[in-house]
């Protein structure tokens, strides 16, 4: 009988451990590469956004940022995270404004994390970027999905 009471306690504890270790362990994160690009009418790089993104179980992380600027404008990154594509918005970053008085300057941005902030911990599964010419007030955009 304590044989019983012990192999049942092991196999609940058992259980009950590999439940905890699962939802504890984050999803096997991915890479994706991304550049953004915003051109005057002329044909002239205005600005680029480019970077990686890291997706995790719930949220995405943006590294090795870069912001390239023509001389004398200013440009900046803005990154919007959504569940379920554009219908369910959830997060909102930029980075700083970035001026230049030398062409093609260059500016490594600190990483950016996108997440739900809120106790319903929703999952971020599609990235709107935004490469913003901050001088012209114009913009171009482009997206990445997890899936």
């Amino acid at each position: 009988m304590i044989t019983r009471l012990w192999a049942r306690f092991a196999a609940v504890a058992g259980l009950a451990l590999a439940a905890i270790a699962a939802s504890s362990t984050p999803a096997l994160a991915t890479d994706y590469s991304f550049t953004v690009s915003h051109y005057h009418a002329s044909g002239a790089l205005a600005t680029q956004v480019t970077g990686n993104i890291v997706w995790h179980n719930r949220s995405a992380q943006l590294t090795n940022i870069r912001i390239y600027t023509l001389a004398g404008e200013c440009a900046y990154g803005e990154f919007f995270g959504y569940h379920n594509g554009t219908a369910g918005y959830i997060d909102h970053k930029s980075t700083a404004i970035r001026c230049s008085n030398v062409n093609m300057w260059h500016d490594n941005i600190s990483d950016i994390t996108i997440e739900d902030s809120s106790s319903a911990q929703i999952r971020i599964d599609w990235i709107g970027i935004i490469a913003n010419d901050d001088t012209h007030i114009a913009y171009s955009a482009g997206s990445a999905s997890r899936y």
